[in-house]
């Protein structure tokens, strides 16, 4: 939302937020859990420069692309460029496809024993180099309180792995998969979870896989 630079003050500022009840599910524990908030205010910049890596990023429609660049200083003050649009990605000797899930349990969480899954389809193994498996998760990690005693929470058919992210917060994470482990067709994927603490949550859209092809 846009901030009125006139509401802003050089020093500390105070931010103040709400909750009402749940919409659907309703156990009367209505919240919302504030980690961070971030204030963004564009000045001028001076001409930096940053490299992207677009090893993992799928394939885009030519001039589809719209790209920012975030740079912070030495002194931790986040600077945020102009967006600049109608980009392309050229690459001669490679191919990059994302695959996502279906069959995604409305309420994707996992504790005291459960075990839940969605699916994910890939068309096509020929020529494919490496995978990545990509999901997005609140109380992820390997601690006792996310996973209980299970070391390797995520199952792709029969290959297993950590979750990957953290304890009572979320995060993004990338785990690579051998190509080997993966079917053309129909891709089974499984969360478990003996904790009878909080558990796994999978966060929407679900989990992805994307593969790199060579050409």
């Amino acid at each position: 939302m846009d901030i009125p630079l006139d509401q802003l003050i050089e020093g500390n500022n105070t931010f103040e937020g709400n909750s009402g009840g749940q919409i659907c599910h309703d156990f009367d524990w209505g919240q919302w859990g504030w980690y961070a908030m971030i204030v963004r205010i564009y000045y001028d910049e001076a001409p930096f420069t940053v490299t992207w890596d677009t090893e993992f990023i799928p394939d885009q429609r030519k001039g589809s692309i719209r790209l920012l660049a975030r740079i912070q200083d030495e002194t931790g003050c986040w600077y945020v460029t102009q967006a600049v649009d109608n980009l392309s990605l050229e690459r001669e000797d490679v191919s990059v496809k994302m695959y996502t899930a279906y069959d995604i349990p409305e309420k994707f969480w996992v504790r005291d024993g459960e075990k839940k899954g969605c699916k994910i389809r890939i068309d096509n193994l020929d020529r494919a180099s490496e995978a990545l498996f990509y999901h997005r998760t609140w109380n992820g990690g390997k601690e006792e309180a996310a996973v209980g005693i299970k070391d390797k929470p995520v199952t792709i058919n029969k290959w297993s792995a950590s979750a990957g992210g953290e304890e009572h917060f979320y995060a993004l994470s990338g785990i690579k998969v051998p190509v080997g482990e993966l079917l053309q067709g129909i891709n089974n994927v499984w969360y478990e979870s003996t904790t009878v603490h909080h558990g796994i949550e999978i966060l929407w859209p679900g989990p992805a896989i994307i593969i790199r092809y060579e050409k």
